[in-house]
């Protein structure tokens, strides 16, 4: 949600669809709300790719070396 509010306008978001490859219509969408989060578009635009290349590491990750461990 944050990262959708970041980009402010739709003509971003729209950039960015095509320039993961989307190929379908491009979709309308308020990028202040946070129902916007869950559409197949935005998870098609922030997949797993576009965390690591903001150095993020995924929580599962951080459990899994944290509480897994043991046994």
């Amino acid at each position: 949600m944050v990262q959708l509010r970041s980009w402010r306008k739709i003509k971003k978001f729209h950039w960015m669809l095509r320039r993961a490859g989307w190929k379908e219509d491009l979709p309308d969408m308020r990028m202040t709300a946070w129902r916007s989060s869950i559409t197949p578009e935005v998870h098609y635009v922030m997949n797993g790719k576009f965390f690591k290349a903001k150095n993020l590491v995924p929580l599962v990750k951080l459990y899994d070396e944290r509480y897994l461990q043991r046994g």
